[in-house]
């Protein structure tokens, strides 16, 4: 590359980085499973065999019904354990108490946060955006080697690599404190593995030797650790160059590539004994309902992720104005520059309606990771603009309106897609910040780790009792005539969502008026008078719930009319 396009690529990712860092200061507090991120990450803190079990509550240091004062418990779930470092990694190279998500992301996050000792919410979130600004630097290094690869050209790149990564999807991978940074530097690795063996392919190249192959192979091992979803797109990613090698008749490729398949699942599991743990777990559903309805219901969604954090409005219809101004050349796509960029972006699209449809829930999150791979339409558009000025209005447009910094200035509908700046925890900290003594009550067993994002907004002078006898409420045992009650909501919440709303409407009409959900949880402040109450109404709900259960169930078992009855057979 030229002095001149050197430059131009620096400034493209030090802006890229810039808003990061801006958005970062700007984050607001750690919420949701963000927490959970630190917490998963010490295991040594809150195990006492030195092995990872499934058993509840069973941790050292914690009893039932004791009280423990907010600081101590955020010191136990956030404060990496000093000299632990390599028990902490050989724990989870066993398995990790979060069966939707490999051990990759933890370990790294824990090598980083070694030195944590601040459990300000504001603070741990900067925290942890930091760490992924330093991911992101890897992305950017790979999307360069792959735009490189396919445009050849290198006046294009530093455009190219601006509209990849300035848009609301590529910076929202940042600012959430999770595993989809990670993600989204493998996304664009396995895509340039796929670009570079399809090219082999098509010009008949020799097939990779053993250590490219190897390296293809880990490459799709770390992806795959990063996320469970990934595995989707490596299929579809091998499924298209399968029959590229079949029509090509290229039979060496396709041993090759089936080998490598094989091989990155038997590597995924050596480097994470525990990857087979997610089957069956909830973020899997073995019972995804296939319906029209469904179908098109999360279709819409994903149309409506695309359209408020990748591709916008104006930016579509003014690529729609260029190419009607460009007809001659468009007519014939056969003679347009760069096609090759259509394919990435359609297969990611592909991947991301997969994954929002089988997801257990349609999140954004869960398909961000691919938007600098499904940005190359974009990028695809621009290249085959015949003229320099149509090209630079067109990507200062799209970068103008998708940069964040710009959003101060843009209508709430439109600004209120970047998914990091606007989760809000206003209507659950009043709870936590008074002064009564905080219950944590373990009803459905569910794991310590999961109450993280309770515990960070506990205040350090406050009380935190867990409490897995609900007797203990109203007995003599509990000291406390008034308190919170924080529970977690169950595990199939999507399908009990509105029996949990009338069970908050039925408890605002006992004039518990803070009552409120938040994140799966949901808080109430009472008194030893009124949880009667309260655990009557939620009782009477729960038998509703299991007694509808139960006639579906036998209606569903009643023979078909005119059918002969089973008992009177044989």
């Amino acid at each position: 590359m030229s002095t001149k396009k050197i430059i131009l690529l620096l400034l493209a990712i030090l802006f890229a980085v810039f808003v990061r860092f801006y958005w970062g200061l700007f984050g607001g507090n750690i919420v949701g499973d963000e927490p959970f991120s630190y917490s998963v990450s010490t295991p040594s803190n809150l195990n006492d065999s030195g092995e990872i079990f499934k058993k509840k509550w069973n941790y050292f240091r914690l009893k039932a019904n004791k009280p423990y004062k907010g600081r101590y418990l955020k010191e136990i779930f956030f404060k990496p354990n000093q000299g632990m470092l390599g028990e902490d990694l050989k724990m989870m190279w066993k398995s990790v108490k979060d069966d939707g998500h490999s051990n990759f992301y933890y370990t790294l996050f824990r090598i980083y946060n070694s030195g944590l000792d601040d459990f300000n919410p504001s603070f741990m979130k900067v925290f942890g955006i930091m760490f992924n600004i330093f991911l992101s630097l890897f992305a950017y290094f790979v999307m360069f080697k792959l735009l490189r690869f396919i445009l050849k050209e290198d006046k294009h790149i530093p455009l190219a690599m601006l509209i990849s990564f300035i848009n609301a999807g590529a910076i929202s991978c940042t600012m959430f404190v999770r595993e989809y940074q990670l993600q989204m530097i493998f996304f664009i690795l396995a895509t340039y593995i796929f670009t570079r063996i399809y090219y082999s392919i098509e010009n008949k190249e020799e097939l990779y030797n053993a250590w490219k192959l190897f390296l293809c192979t880990l490459g799709l091992t770390l992806f795959v650790l990063s996320a469970y979803y990934s595995e989707v797109y490596i299929a579809i990613l091998g499924g298209c160059l399968l029959y590229k090698a079949w029509k090509a008749k290229r039979t060496d490729w396709i041993i090759a590539l089936v080998t490598v398949f094989i091989g990155h699942l038997i590597l995924a599991k050596l480097l994470y004994w525990g990857f087979f743990n997610f089957i069956g777990t909830h973020d899997f559903p073995q019972d995804t309902p296939f319906n029209l309805e469904r179908v098109w219901k999360r279709f819409c969604k994903n149309n409506g992720f695309m359209y408020k954090s990748l591709f916008y409005c104006p930016t579509l219809v003014l690529g729609a104005l260029a190419a009607a101004l460009n007809w001659k050349k468009f007519k014939s796509f056969k003679e347009t520059k760069y096609n090759f960029l259509l394919l990435p972006a359609l297969l990611a699209a592909i991947w991301s309606y997969i994954i929002i449809f089988i997801g257990h829930l349609d999140y954004m999150r869960y398909v961000m990771a691919g938007y600098p791979i499904m940005a190359m339409a974009v990028i695809w558009l621009i290249v085959n603009l015949d003229s320099k000025i149509w090209s630079f209005i067109f990507g200062l447009l799209y970068i103008v309106y998708s940069m964040p910094l710009t959003l101060h200035f843009i209508p709430k509908p439109v600004a209120s897609f970047i998914y990091f700046a606007h989760f809000n925890f206003a209507h659950m900290r009043p709870l936590l910040e008074s002064n009564l003594p905080i219950y944590l009550k373990n009803d459905k067993n569910f794991p310590i780790y999961a109450t993280s994002e309770v515990i960070l907004y506990t205040p350090d002078d406050t009380d935190v009792i867990i409490v897995t006898d609900m007797d203990y409420f109203t007995s003599k045992e509990n000291p406390n005539k008034e308190f919170i009650v924080v529970t977690r909501i169950p595990e199939d919440f999507d399908k009990t969502n509105k029996k949990w709303s009338r069970v908050a409407r039925k408890i605002k009409k006992q004039e518990l008026e803070d009552y409120c959900m938040f994140s799966g949880w949901h808080c109430f402040p009472t008194s030893k008078k009124d949880y009667h109450k309260i655990e009557a109404l939620m009782e009477k709900m729960d038998h509703e719930a299991i007694e509808a259960e139960e006639a579906t169930k036998n209606e569903e078992s009643k023979p078909a009319a005119g059918a002969p009855d089973p008992s009177e057979q044989g």
